[in-house]
């Protein structure tokens, strides 16, 4: 099973090397006609507004490459890189609205480490629909499992203890616990996880090591967009997630340099062989118009690799301020 050697692979190695404290799915397309109380039992909360999500956005031909956007943005790639503040940087953006983008260095591929999270979100928010009270079933945290390191994170799941389905997902994705992830793998046909896998466009090794690369920002730029989208899981669900998602507890990268603004967004990062990896990749709710930034870096520091995503964050969120991206309309 290479998926189960990648994710135990993101748990051990990533972790070791972490630098912050807070620091696998169906059998068809499910409708978005799903009922009412059965949407509100998966969720136990109630039918209300979708903040997150916009099923409607329909782009038509191809997307325009926001050039003197992208010329901003890959000034600062190329001075960290001659500076040595990374080694390898990628940029992808997207406005949300209207479909104007650009990627930078978009092609390179990295080790996606804890943003494999939440596909497994997806897959089991996924196969909740068509399995009643999969969100309510109770697992114990029996032992600890055997070649991970304990978990030095808030609120994470303590040995000894049972939860639902429903608070492992939100301990996986809110404080990114690794317990909670394993406890979920364990919980849930893996023929599932491959097949969300394959329905999101990714695709895993069969040999997986800790020093292959294979996810870059365009795979899971797309993540983003079908959960904004609500195109693979229900409105609902899709909210859900991403709501999730703007619960996260970390502070470094993207979030901090967006100001205030509200962010759905997910972090990754990796060690190996003396290269650290740090990734940021999120949905920005900016008044003006939400935009998609994912950030995937390698560098020999990842305290540094935050500060360039930071700032790469803030030069977009500037952009965004000063109407600098295209209007919906136009």
């Amino acid at each position: 099973m290479p998926w189960l050697y990648v994710l135990l692979f993101s748990l051990v190695f990533g972790f070791l090397f972490s630098f912050t404290s807070n620091q696998l799915f169906n059998k068809k397309q499910v409708s978005n006609s799903t009922s009412d109380s059965q949407k509100q039992s998966i969720l136990n909360a109630p039918n209300t507004d979708q903040p997150f999500i916009n099923p409607f956005l329909s782009y038509v031909g191809g997307l325009p490459e926001l050039k003197p956007f992208k010329s901003k943005i890959q000034t600062i790639v190329d001075n960290a890189k001659s500076s040595g503040r990374a080694k390898e940087i990628s940029v992808l953006f997207r406005s949300m609205g209207n479909g104007y983008q650009f990627g930078i260095n978009r092609k390179e591929k990295y080790y996606p480490a804890s943003l494999l999270k939440v596909p497994v979100m997806m897959a089991y928010l996924k196969q909740a629909v068509v399995s009643p009270g999969l969100m309510d079933k109770k697992v114990k945290f029996g032992k600890p499992y055997v070649g991970v390191p304990p978990n030095m994170v808030a609120n994470k799941v303590e040995l000894g203890k049972e939860y639902t389905i429903r608070e492992l997902i939100e301990k996986m994705v809110v404080v990114s616990d690794n317990d909670a992830t394993l406890l979920l793998n364990d919980n849930i046909d893996p023929s599932a996880y491959r097949n969300t896998l394959k329905e999101l466009g990714l695709s895993i090794p069969e040999q997986s090591t800790p020093d292959n690369n294979f996810m870059g920002v365009e795979d899971y730029g797309r993540i983003l967009r079908i959960l904004y989208n609500a195109s693979y899981l229900n409105r609902d669900l899709s909210n859900f997630a991403l709501m999730l998602l703007s619960k996260a507890q970390y502070g470094d990268g993207i979030v901090s340099g967006t100001g205030s603004k509200q962010v759905a967004h997910k972090f990754g990062e990796w060690m190996y062989n003396g290269e650290y990896q740090l990734h940021d990749c999120g949905i920005i709710y900016d008044s003006n118009q939400p935009y998609m930034l994912c950030i995937m870096t390698k560098g020999k520091d990842i305290k540094v690799l935050a500060s360039v995503i930071a700032q790469i964050s803030a030069a977009v969120s500037e952009s965004t301020v000063n109407n600098n991206i295209p209007a919906l309309d136009k």
